[in-house]
């Protein structure tokens, strides 16, 4: 589908644009809370990704009727167990001869459900972790153990990251090192590590961190991002400001400078994995191929298969510039097609990420739109279901940064309204 509008870069500065990102958000917070109570011991994978789209197709259908406006998934919805960390939406390539033989969910399981859906352009993306656990019984405690130490930090990081965003004050601005410190401080405290694949970023109409927007922006030096593991560059920055001498008033001035900080009005993306060992970096599942594409509107190609020209032809009118799912396409022996589109660049795979079987890793994801002035609350455009029934054996540390921008500062967050 073709982008009608150009692309707006920086701040959202118009009123409207914050009511979509509100009904975007509005509706994917509506979809995840629809799909959680399916997850039980026995649930077909595949069949709850299916369902997660579904539910956001039907919800955002009766909006936005005029045909300037695209709307609907931003990514397709996805479930990762335990070690498995993104990505991972099986398709019809699971069933074989009828059978279903996709991953079934078992009592235990640390799951991630992610999910997202745009309104022209204006993405509010969810991703929440549940443990599935049996129907309730009496006497039955909650769930204990690294995974818990886990879920429990990813969720205070992403809580406690919309709370510092939320405190514009140019004389104490946010800024990449500052969430960076209180991420790994939280990390810390609950013994547990940020995974490889978390990020904070600043995010804009149509430009959600895809693969390609990250390669732009990084061309045009216009990225506003925390990323775990942190670029190269970005490490060497770090050690030449260490290595400024602090009492030198005007190398303080240069190393603040140098950083970008959050502004008013701006769309965050707020996506952090906590794992209960250390993962130097993920790799891809051997086995499991990917279902989930990016379509490079930069790379160009004279094909030479019928299939992957009539492919093309078919991802040129009716996707966007968003990740899709290969069940969401029509063309007959599309998959023959997609292996010339892939191989020449056309489609990016979004490869089944995984660490080591023994690790597990939890997920939190939010997106929030930072407030235009000091007297007002930044708001948050994806609510999760509360969380599981854990207990850690750790805290936050009281009159730690971390304790303070998690339990001091909840009045001002607003959430988007899901009546």
């Amino acid at each position: 589908m073709e982008i009608d509008q150009p692309i707006q870069a920086g701040p959202v500065k118009d009123e409207n644009f914050i009511t979509k990102y509100q009904d975007a958000g509005a509706v994917v917070s509506k979809s995840f809370h629809k799909l959680a109570p399916l997850f039980v011991p026995g649930a077909s994978v595949r069949e709850l990704c299916g369902l997660g789209d579904q539910f956001i197709e039907e919800m955002v259908a009766p909006m936005y009727k005029s045909k300037r406006y695209e709307k609907g998934l931003a990514e397709p919805t996805s479930v990762c167990v335990n070690n498995c960390a993104f990505n991972y939406s099986p398709g019809s390539e699971t069933l074989v001869n009828g059978v279903e033989n996709s991953y079934r969910l078992n009592i235990g399981d640390v799951t991630k459900v992610a999910m997202a859906c745009h309104i022209d352009g204006y993405t509010a993306s969810i991703c929440h972790t549940v443990v599935v656990t049996p129907p309730p019984q009496p006497g039955m405690g909650p769930y204990i153990g690294p995974g818990a130490d886990a879920i429990c930090a990813a969720h205070f990081a992403t809580k406690s990251v919309a709370n510092m965003i939320s405190t514009i004050d140019p004389s104490n601005p946010v800024t990449g090192p500052r969430l960076r410190k209180l991420v790994e401080d939280i990390a810390a405290q609950f013994h547990v590590h940020v995974s490889p694949g978390s990020r904070i970023r600043r995010v804009d109409r149509y430009l959600v961190g895809q693969i390609t927007v990250d390669r732009l922006e990084e061309e045009r030096n216009s990225k506003a991002a925390v990323e775990w593991p942190a670029p190269e560059e970005e490490e060497e920055e770090e050690a030449q400001k260490r290595a400024i001498d602090p009492s030198d008033p005007a190398g303080d001035m240069l190393a603040e400078l140098d950083n970008w900080h959050v502004m008013p009005k701006e769309a965050w993306l707020i996506d952090i994995s906590m794992s209960s060992k250390p993962v130097d970096h993920l790799r891809e599942h051997p086995d499991l191929k990917p279902t989930v594409y990016l379509h490079d509107v930069n790379v160009s190609y004279m094909l030479k298969l019928k299939a992957s020209r009539a492919l093309l032809s078919e991802i040129k009118e009716k996707k966007s510039v968003y990740p899709f799912h290969i069940r969401s396409l029509t063309t007959e022996r599309s998959l023959l097609g997609l292996k010339e589109l892939v191989d020449r660049h056309i489609l990016v795979p979004y490869p089944v990420m995984v660490a080591s079987p023994s690790t597990l890793i939890a997920r939190e994801e939010l997106t929030v739109v930072a407030k235009p002035n000091s007297s007002a609350d930044l708001f948050c455009l994806t609510v999760p279901t509360p969380p599981s029934y854990i207990k850690s054996d750790f805290s936050l540390v009281e009159g730690t940064d971390a304790y303070m921008f998690s339990e001091g500062m909840q009045s001002r967050v607003k959430m988007v309204s899901l009546e």
